[in-house]
């Protein structure tokens, strides 16, 4: 009988240790999960930074360069813009040149 009693005990403090293990496991695998998502949020808000900080000074090199206003190097950028997204259509826009450039 006692030994039928202490392999009871042996079986339910092994089952108990497994478990523990599973959820130590499960735990560990929740971390890392965790842990590599916010790695990749970290680096995609790095390369978005880095791509506005970019984008930031190559316009205020181009409106140094041609010698613009911040008008007209919005609307060249407006018109930029509108001509990538209307590829397709035959609508045109235009606009009077700055007498910077045409000069």
């Amino acid at each position: 009988m006692a030994y039928q009693a202490d392999t009871a005990r042996t079986e339910r403090d092994t089952a108990i240790m497994a478990a523990d293990q599973e959820v130590l496991a499960i735990s560990n695998t929740a971390d890392a999960d965790a842990e590599a998502y916010l790695l990749s949020v970290d680096a995609t808000v790095q390369n978005m930074e880095w791509a506005t900080y970019s984008e930031k000074h190559a316009y205020a090199d181009v409106k140094d360069i041609l010698g613009l206003n911040n008008q007209e190097l919005t609307q060249f950028v407006w018109l930029d813009t509108i001509n990538y997204w209307a590829r397709g259509s035959k609508q045109r826009y235009s606009l009077t040149s700055p007498s910077s450039l045409t000069a």
